[in-house]
């Protein structure tokens, strides 16, 4: 029933989507309108309320990220559509989806592809969004939080008490690789490069009673 409700519903449906053809910067984003894709099997249609803006979007539209590239000729694609974290409201399900149901607040990340109204994604690649969290939270967390994760715990082994030097620190991945040192006990030393960046730093932690351990405006 859920699956049969969720292709009516997007069979009614319409989406918009910005990609680029030439990948010449964001000027060369032009919006296409199409049909909203079908959830089948594991799928969850989301319906987007707010997406993640990184680096590696603006690599990908300047046509300098390998991926992304090579994305497309594996796909066989003639736009490039990026994106890739996001954040919204499930609005359908594939038969074999059983995580979350229709209403649901959900955020999650793709493989590009999210700068869209909507997305169809594995569910294995959502998670609900806390309640206290705005969809603009959610969806920016994901790629700039697993990046310093990956970094600092998998590849680091921080733990409490490892001593850390986070580079260009009030950045995305720089206040979430600190944020990451705060929660573990690790004592950081935060390098930033403009003056302006140490008061901002400073602001951001002065709330929890931690900070970095050293501020280093190189």
């Amino acid at each position: 029933a859920a699956a049969a409700a969720a292709a009516a519903a997007a069979e009614s449906m319409q989406i918009k989507l910005w990609e680029t053809a030439t990948f010449k910067g964001i000027s060369s984003l032009a919006m296409r309108t199409t049909s909203a894709p079908m959830p089948t099997d594991d799928q969850v249609l989301v319906r987007v309320r707010a997406i993640g803006l990184n680096y590696a979007d603006i690599f990908a539209i300047n046509g300098l990220y390998e991926a992304a590239n090579k994305m497309m000729k594996e796909q066989g694609e003639e736009a490039f559509c990026p994106g890739l974290e996001f954040a919204g409201e499930v609005c359908g399900t594939g038969p074999a989806a059983t995580a979350f149901k229709r209403g649901d607040r959900v955020f999650g990340f793709s493989r590009f592809g999210a700068y869209r109204t909507m997305i169809c994604t594995r569910e294995a690649v959502l998670r609900p969004i806390p309640a206290s969290w705005s969809y603009e939270q959610a969806a920016a967390l994901l790629v700039t939080g697993l990046t310093a994760w990956h970094g600092l715990v998998e590849l680091g082994a921080a733990r409490r008490g490892s001593r850390v030097l986070v580079h260009s620190a009030a950045g995305g991945v720089g206040t979430a690789a600190l944020s990451i040192c705060r929660a573990l006990g690790c004592e950081a030393t935060a390098v930033v490069g403009a003056e302006h960046k140490v008061a901002f730093l400073q602001q951001r932690f002065a709330s929890s009673g931690w900070g970095p351990a050293g501020l280093v405006w190189a």
